[in-house]
């Protein structure tokens, strides 16, 4: 028997890695001697990097580098390099932090996330995987942009101030002073927000109350990043305000697709492309993914767990997924091809016994799951 077990993480409980751990387990007591290949996923948050390091291989290796942080201070970030391709996470330069004060997401900014994007282009990459969310930045990554050499002047010619009071007093930018390296570059974004830079689903209005900015503050961001787009529009002669997914790391979608041209990769297919998944998927039995809790929206965001069932439906392989907790409407997994869904949880239990038993609630609700599997393979054989 040849298993492929591929979940995400359960977050605040179990990395991608331990719930394989926890699957293989079960799998070798239910079919001693089986073959399990383990492919930690993710969708381009939280573990992506580290589902990429063992989809990449032993070639490749993570390198802190020293950046400035969402607010000015020095931080380490790492970067994950494999020979001429990086992989950078946003969030690691310019995450939200764990309590969002009032007022802080004016001087929030994206500097540090473009200079992880230069250590990567001086360690010889030139392939670079970004990946989009948790961020708090509100900037529209144009302090990104001045990271990696664009110039950005006020209306006296001196470079604009950091945070949003840059994007206000913002006059005139220049992209010939771009690093050179970058036209050598291919740029994917992994990113599954498709929200547009401004408006009611732009990335201030719905993702700025996340990151500190309360109702008086959010008109003054808004009309901030419409000036912002005003400028870089004007300056490249092409749209970056309506492109689906410029809303995304508050708005530093719109600087990486529109003025860096990158390409946009669902997270999720982006991970299972890295990871040569059809390869694994080769005379499988079984695929086993995983996630903390599965509705409608794991199903129609393409999740990782739903990503992964859909391509091994093509495969003809079937594919349990084990979560958490799951809604109704998460029926809708099993219109992605022969599929099963099972809860962890063993009973009613608070949501810390959860948490603190998940290792042991994945392999018993693998077990359950594969013991079935086997009856139904004895089936058939009476048949």
């Amino acid at each position: 028997m040849k298993f492929v077990l591929t979940p995400d993480s359960l977050k605040g409980s179990l990395s991608a890695w331990d719930v394989c751990q926890s699957i293989k387990r079960a799998c070798q007591r239910v079919f001693p001697g089986c073959e399990c290949v383990l492919l930690p996923g993710g969708d381009g948050g939280e573990g992506t990097l580290d589902a990429l390091h063992i989809a990449w291989g032993e070639s490749s290796a993570f390198v802190p580098v020293p950046v400035r942080g969402l607010q000015g201070d020095r931080i380490t970030a790492p970067i994950l390099l494999c020979g001429g391709k990086a992989a950078v996470e946003s969030a690691q330069a310019a995450g939200l932090p764990p309590i969002t004060e009032t007022k802080r997401i004016l001087t929030a900014d994206s500097f540090g996330v473009g200079q992880m994007i230069l250590h990567a282009l001086d360690m010889g990459a030139r392939e670079l995987i970004i990946t989009l969310g948790g961020t708090g930045s509100n900037d529209g990554g144009l302090h990104m942009l001045i990271a990696l050499g664009m110039t950005a002047l006020d209306a006296d010619g001196h470079p604009v101030p950091r945070g949003i009071e840059g994007l206000e007093k913002l006059c005139r930018v220049d992209l010939s002073t771009l690093d050179a390296r970058l036209a050598d570059c291919h740029i994917t974004v992994l990113s599954d927000v498709n929200n547009p830079l401004l408006g009611p689903t732009g990335a201030t209005q719905v993702y700025a109350p996340q990151k500190g900015g309360t109702e008086d503050l959010l008109p003054r961001l808004e009309k901030a990043m419409a000036h912002y787009a005003d400028v870089m529009e004007a300056a490249i002669q092409r749209n970056i305000r309506s492109l689906p997914g410029a809303g995304a790391a508050g708005g530093m979608g719109a600087a990486l697709l529109g003025v860096l041209c990158a390409e946009r990769q669902s997270g999720a297919d982006a991970v299972l492309t890295q990871m040569d998944y059809e390869r694994h998927l080769a005379n499988a039995d079984l695929v086993f993914t995983a996630e903390g809790r599965m509705d409608m929206q794991s199903v129609t965001f393409g999740k990782f767990p739903a990503r992964a069932a859909d391509r091994a439906r093509k495969m003809g392989v079937p594919v349990i997924a084990l979560v958490g907790g799951h809604t109704r409407d998460a029926d809708a997994f099993h219109t992605l091809g022969e599929t099963a869904l099972f809860s962890i949880a063993d009973g009613p239990m608070p949501l810390e016994d959860c948490v603190r038993r998940a290792g042991e609630l994945v392999e018993q609700a693998a077990r359950n799951a594969l013991i079935c599997y086997r009856m139904g393979l004895k089936g058939r054989t009476h048949e």
